[in-house]
């Protein structure tokens, strides 16, 4: 006759154990929490300014391709300049601009148009609601777009030459 000792071959958790763990992810989950909201709102902002400075980098080199002005302006809808200056987080447009003017018009040809971005982002240019680019990819206005969300902030920094750079920032002014 052969015994079997049934002690070794139970599997699972007893409760103590089961909320032992239970009260250890909970912990570390608390603990995470908030610094995890700070990564993903940092990479929504880097994001955003890879974007906008793709942007503004290929503006800058179609005006100096086709000779001509190539404007960007935020847009409300996709298809007009936002004259009102309701914050790029909109959307923006870049289109050749004949008249040099800033806004989108019938004899302008559109060259892209970027959607919306997420709704808990804010985009400003301190200069208004466009930027153009002359045919030697210079600008008549420096200046600075300030991406921000929540307590992440990075700058597009726009010379008079039409370069751009990309700096952080402590908070969005």
């Amino acid at each position: 006759m052969q015994y079997y000792d049934n002690r070794f071959h139970l599997q699972g958790f007893t409760l103590p154990e089961l909320l032992a763990a239970l009260a250890v992810t909970v912990i570390l989950i608390t603990s995470i929490g908030p610094s995890m909201q700070s990564l993903i709102a940092d990479r929504r902002v880097a994001a955003v300014t890879s974007e906008m400075y793709q942007t503004l980098i290929l503006a800058r080199s179609e005006a100096i391709k086709r000779k001509t002005t190539i404007s960007v302006c935020s847009s409300l809808n996709g298809s007009v300049c936002d004259q009102g200056n309701n914050g790029w987080q909109h959307g923006w447009l870049i289109f050749s601009d004949s008249d040099s003017d800033g806004i989108l018009n019938d004899n302008n040809q559109l060259i892209r148009a970027t959607p919306k971005q997420s709704p808990v982002l804010s985009i400003h240019w301190n200069r208004g609601f466009s930027l153009s680019f002359n045919s030697r990819g210079q600008t008549s206005t420096a200046g600075s777009f300030e991406i921000c969300e929540s307590s992440e902030t990075r700058a597009i920094i726009i010379s008079m030459t039409g370069r751009a750079r990309v700096e952080e920032r402590d908070v969005c002014s």
